[in-house]
């Protein structure tokens, strides 16, 4: 088999294997890939069940945008905490040891992700629908303030009916 033509297809079998979508097969195969090449310390952690699956995803995403011997060396000064940590905690710890590491690469990442910033809108039983932003967080705190998005309601119930039936209304309103 030529050499370009190797592992062809092979996040589609992954996904078949998961019962997943393809894509999901191509995050699957991303992720094993970091974890063999760049991040051997949460593989190890992986491999014998001291961390989840989900927190090697998350210690590879926040250390997807440094250079290999930089994700590297995060892999390796997280590796004896990491047992301990919550998915947030890596998030965090990883998240400043990149920004340490390359403040410049972080900062190339937040400016494409808002370059992929979107809305989407998808319908849902009873006639209603589901609106969805992935925005910046200046873009989305305005909208969230307005219908008390960030505040504890005092009663559960009450609160998110009024809210969301203010919001169409004061969101557009600029």
């Amino acid at each position: 088999m030529p050499a370009d033509q190797r592992g062809r297809g092979l996040a589609d079998e992954i996904a078949l294997a998961r019962r997943e979508h393809p894509s999901r097969g191509s995050r699957h195969l991303g992720l094993a890939r970091a974890l063999v090449e760049e991040l051997p310390c949460t593989l190890d952690h992986l491999a014998t069940g001291t961390t989840s699956e989900w927190t090697a995803t998350v210690m590879a995403r926040e250390t997807a945008v440094l250079e290999p011997d930089d994700r590297r060396q995060v892999d390796a000064e997280l590796a004896g905490r990491l047992p301990e940590m919550t998915p947030r905690q890596v998030e965090r710890a990883a998240g400043a040891r990149a920004q340490a590491l390359d403040a410049a690469a972080v900062v190339r990442r937040r400016a494409r992700a808002v370059a992929e910033r979107r809305v989407s809108l998808r319908p849902q039983p009873d006639a209603m629908a589901s609106l969805t932003g992935l925005v910046p967080m200046e873009q989305g705190s305005p909208p969230g303030r307005c219908c008390g998005a960030t505040q504890r309601p005092a009663r559960p119930r009450a609160t998110p009916v009024a809210s969301a039936s203010s919001w169409p209304t004061s969101s557009s309103s600029g």
